[in-house]
């Protein structure tokens, strides 16, 4: 216990510790790994730096050699694009903000710079995405449970290190880039209504502004960035209803005009990649006058178009008897996105099931400031949790669905749920045998996220 303590009391430095650990034996997986697999795409596109002719030291092939093995599956297309933009038309389904920073820092370099590159943002940005996430949930579970908040902030932050998501925060991915933007978004959001509390409400604005820019920015590295501006949506309905019942008319429609410049600049990051795709296809001359049958669309856009025709996704494609076995694999981490949006609803209304967490509320009415406080973090978390649940449903029905593995670490409430588990040592009972689901999935997602390295780094699905 001693030892825990220390790592609550500093948090920081025994995330860093975890997350250090943790990517050396993910590296270690990689380059242990067996090789190419069957597909030898990577090895084509990026040559071994001992076939320039050069004099090459055993760090620079270790390098390369690493380098290798984390630029598979997606990663070709992120570097490709990023070298070289848009070529082809169905690189249009990988995200136009991830590629467009690797393309600025890899303006003069090689397809392997643009690899590289992409390797360090995707640490760093992990890295700065655990301790964003750790500060929102400090601050979040703070007026819920003051005793145990630092504890559920330390565990969440943790299990993010761990993430299913596994390699794909190692590899030139824009997973962790994701989850930066999105969990800032949450945190400037958060604390804007702290600010809007304590009286201070241009700050609160500017936050509420930037929260949005962040969503934004993560819609144009994931599409799926988008779902986060239901929080702008909850509160233009919201300031609408309180216009028209004249409930504080100016602070409302104050806020109204806030809320919507929030809410375009969430949408500009799907409008603006379209728009770029669409003077580059249906009017630029290069073109033959708009050939192409979306560009005719009443609403033409590129990527609905690109991830229809070709990767073949909607409604209940991936309903396929050979896909039985993904639906299997993403099973765990579905299950743990949709069942810890009903666990928020529970945080909303009273408070956890498991009393040892979380003291309901008392059934006396009070109007102080620190109640008002617990009741709109209670409401903050289920309304974060309503994002994720939208994520999994389309996962399941409309995604390729074993992409949710990697699609839910950019998400908090999960996290926090599980964390929750652990904290509580809650046990189920199935079957007339106890089991412990927080030890389960904690061991499931390292198993999975070890296997996943390996199979990764020789090419081998599932990606």
């Amino acid at each position: 216990m001693g030892q825990v303590q220390k790592a609550v009391e500093r948090p920081y430095w025994a995330l860093t510790a975890c997350f250090i650990l943790w990517k050396l034996c993910l590296l270690t997986v990689v380059f242990a790994s067996p090789g190419q697999g069957y597909d030898t795409s990577t090895t084509l596109v990026y040559p071994s730096s001992s076939d320039d002719g050069a004099k090459t030291t055993a760090i620079r092939l270790w390098i390369d050699q690493l380098t290798l093995k984390l630029t598979r599956w997606d990663a070709i297309y992120f570097t490709h694009i990023a070298k070289y933009g848009h070529v082809f038309e169905q690189e249009w389904a990988f995200g136009w903000g991830f590629t467009s920073i690797l393309r600025l820092l890899c303006r003069e370099g090689t397809l392997q710079s643009a690899a590289q590159w992409g390797i360090v943002l995707a640490f760093l940005c992990h890295f700065f995405s655990v301790l964003v996430l750790h500060s929102l949930t400090d601050r979040l579970f703070a007026p819920i449970i003051p005793q145990k908040a630092s504890q559920v902030a330390l565990l969440s932050a943790s299990l993010h290190v761990i993430s299913p998501a596994g390699i794909f925060l190692v590899a030139p991915y824009a997973e962790s880039w994701f989850s930066l933007l999105n969990f800032s978004g949450y945190w400037l959001y958060v604390t804007s209504l702290k600010d809007q509390r304590s009286g201070h409400r241009i700050r609160s604005d500017i936050k509420r502004l930037g929260a949005g820019l962040a969503f934004g920015s993560a819609g144009t590295i994931r599409s799926n960035g988008v779902l986060s501006g239901l929080l702008f949506a909850q509160d233009l309905i919201a300031d609408l209803l309180g216009i028209v019942h004249f409930d504080e008319w100016l602070r409302r429609t104050r806020s109204l005009a806030v809320t919507t410049l929030g809410g375009c600049l969430v949408a500009s990051g799907i409008i603006v990649p379209q728009f770029i795709a669409y003077r580059e296809f249906c009017l630029d001359a290069g073109h033959a006058n708009m050939s192409r049958p979306w560009c005719l669309r009443s609403i033409p856009m590129i990527y609905v178009w690109v991830q229809d025709h070709y990767w073949d996704v909607g409604f209940l494609r991936y309903w396929k008897v050979a896909n039985i076995p993904l639906f299997i694999l993403a099973a765990p981490v579905s299950f743990m996105t949709i069942y810890s949006a009903t666990w928020a609803t529970t945080i909303a209304s009273n408070g956890v099931t498991n009393e040892k967490l979380v003291i309901p509320r008392s059934r006396k009415p009070e109007t102080t400031a620190n109640s008002k406080e617990e009741d709109d973090a209670r409401t903050m978390v289920f309304r974060l949790a309503m994002p994720q649940l939208i994520l999994a449903i389309l996962a399941l029905t409309s995604y390729h669905v074993q992409t949710i593995t990697r699609l839910s670490s950019g998400y908090p409430v999960w996290y926090w749920w599980l964390a929750s588990l652990i904290l509580t040592d809650e046990a189920w009972s199935i079957w007339g045998r106890k089991w412990n689901p927080s030890e389960i999935a904690s061991r499931g997602i390292v198993i999975y996220a070890v296997l996943q390295g390996a199979l990764f780094a020789s090419f081998l699905p599932p990606a």
